[in-house]
């Protein structure tokens, strides 16, 4: 039994016209400079593409005649590349969204096994080596082709492997699952493979990115879009959960940026969105697993560390620090950043929400006087709210205000 090629025009057609809707509907999404939205696009166009040569494969193998070999050979070597690429822009896209960003060694590592896959492909094209093509033109795997699907499972496993760590690790967010895409790809690709006839590789493909972008609009409602860091709303919840859990305690971390103010007045909001947007760089950057970080309002951030291990919490603090003299010694930038950081342990079960916000707010502020007093020059708004410290103060990095521009 085969699938005709209306049939194969139907499936495909559909998929196109589910990528189609998802890029007029969320135009404003793909068109970011994130790589979020580079991986988002990049899988969108996969999709498109494998949808389109999959048609071509159907419509022309076992056609005679150079033209349609040529066909043949290209839209199948462009199906294998496309599938390679969109595991690996999955496992990527995975890693990005839910740790933030992902190291340039890391990406390297992590895309390594597609370039060779790929490199292999090329190969193809001059001695059979993933699939062959015979003089009737007809399109036939070959031993070698288990090493595309081995890169392609493995990437799935990869991304789903490291979602699961991390959405235990920082109690993320659970709107986004992290099989949207696996699931749909696995069960089509194994259809498939099964049953070559039946073109409902790419098809499911469509899908499956349709939930991923559905899912990152449920997501929108707890997210910082400037920082890209979960907000107050999203906060507030895992705060209520957390203080009332009996299973482990957490430690608060509220930070202020000193001077901040000094940044809009001088160098505009433009440059001011981008100072927010690289100390939420340093913050995700320097909590890594172990806990959260929100924008709570302004220029104002919170940290949940899963932890009230005064060691594990000190070391936190004292790598946001070496962050900032690191980023402030780099250069590249008109202004520093300072931060103000103030902390406090939360014992589950023993402190409402809102007290838990006040205290590590306090010491905040506490920090935030001590460092006006150093910096007279610095002040431009009374800092003093509050009297004491709620719990362990962090001092700020004893670097001097905002720089001029050159």
């Amino acid at each position: 039994m085969s699938a005709t090629i209306s049939t194969v025009y139907a499936i495909d057609f559909l998929g196109e016209l589910l990528m189609g809707t998802m890029l007029i509907c969320n135009v404003w999404r793909l068109r970011g400079h994130t790589d979020e939205d580079r991986l988002l696009r990049t899988m969108v166009a996969c999709a498109m593409v494998g949808c389109l040569m999959d048609a071509v494969s159907f419509t022309f193998d076992g056609t005679p005649g150079i033209v349609a070999r040529l066909l043949v050979v290209t839209s199948n070597t462009f199906l294998h590349a496309a599938e390679t690429v969109t595991c690996c822009c999955w496992a990527l896209f995975i890693h990005v969204h839910m740790r933030g960003s992902v190291a340039p060694k890391a990406r390297r590592l992590v895309a390594a096994p597609a370039v060779a896959y790929l490199v292999v492909l090329f190969a193809n094209f001059f001695t059979p080596l993933v699939f062959n093509v015979d003089s009737a033109n007809v399109y036939s795997r070959l031993p070698l082709s288990v090493l595309g699907m081995a890169v392609s499972y493995g990437y799935f496993a990869y991304a789903l492997v490291f979602y699961l760590h991390m959405r235990h690790s920082t109690r993320g967010l659970r709107f986004f699952p992290g099989w949207a895409l696996l699931i749909p790809v696995a069960v089509g690709g194994s259809v498939q493979l099964a049953f070559p006839q039946f073109p409902l590789f790419w098809a499911v493909v469509c899908v499956g990115i349709a939930a991923t972008i559905t899912s990152l609009q449920n997501e929108d409602i707890y997210r910082d879009r400037l920082t890209g860091l979960y907000n107050r709303t999203f906060l507030e919840y895992v705060s209520e959960r957390k203080v009332k859990q009996d299973d482990a305690g957490m430690t608060g971390i509220m930070i202020d940026l000193n001077g901040f103010k000094s940044v809009n007045d001088r160098f505009g909001h433009t440059v001011g969105d981008k100072a927010l947007v690289d100390a939420a760089h340093v913050l995700r950057t320097s909590v890594g697993d172990i806990g959260m970080t929100a924008r709570y309002a302004g220029d104002e951030f919170v940290v949940l560390l899963n932890t009230n291990d005064e060691a594990v919490v000190d070391r936190t603090l004292a790598k946001v620090r070496e962050n900032v003299r690191k980023f402030n010694e780099s250069g590249g930038r008109p202004y520093r950043l300072s931060m103000a950081m103030g902390c406090c342990p939360v014992v589950p079960g023993t402190v409402a929400v809102d007290k838990f916000i006040s205290e590590i707010d306090r010491a905040m502020y506490e920090d935030k006087r001590r460092y006006y007093e150093a910096h007279p020059e610095a002040s431009r708004r009374s800092s003093d709210r509050g009297e004491g410290a709620a719990g362990r103060i962090s001092a700020a990095p004893p670097l001097p205000h905002y720089a001029d521009s050159a």
